[in-house]
């Protein structure tokens, strides 16, 4: 289902990031906010952030928040925010709080600006987190551990690699 999702906007061949996310995130009772920020400049590959809701995401239980139209970055800002410094800024008044079920799935462009309010609630929040991409057609055609092929094929078009058989 999420590689489906994941094709309309990657093409068909996706790859799984070792090495960007794939963790679980727990929100404990009265946890802080988790940092703003934006996962990739706006001129890397198109990494699509998974997060796949172990339980219910609420405003109260500090859901993601994230600012509609920001991956086209149609402002001048910093990649990350420190901690309380992002809700002063005009960025966080357009942002969106999305709350989710248990077992729901957020699928988001890892440009998107992109943080959580404070867990006011005295229970923990659990979700896991996963990152995608397109394979890239000019990475030469080997195994690469920080990047598995989940569907499609690795298909080089780039310039003949210099060294034969390597």
């Amino acid at each position: 289902m999420i590689l489906d999702a994941l094709e309309n906007f990657l093409g068909p061949n996706i790859e799984l990031i070792t090495n960007k996310h794939n963790h679980l995130m727990v929100r404990p009772p009265n946890s802080g906010v988790v940092p703003w920020h934006t996962g990739e400049h706006i001129y890397d590959p198109v990494l699509f952030t998974a997060l796949i809701y172990l339980q219910e995401s609420t405003i109260e239980n500090g859901c993601i928040r994230i600012v509609p139209g920001s991956h086209q970055r149609p402002f001048h800002s910093q990649k990350r925010y420190p901690d309380g410094e992002f809700t002063s800024q005009a960025l966080y008044h357009r942002a969106l709080p999305v709350p989710m079920p248990a077992g729901g799935v957020l699928l988001f462009d890892d440009r998107l600006y992109h943080g959580a309010d404070t867990n006011n609630t005295d229970q923990s929040r659990r979700s896991m987190t996963l990152a995608y991409r397109a394979h890239d057609s000019h990475d030469v055609v080997k195994e690469d551990p920080e990047k598995m092929l989940l569907r499609g094929e690795r298909v080089y078009t780039g310039h003949p690699h210099p060294f034969p058989g390597s």
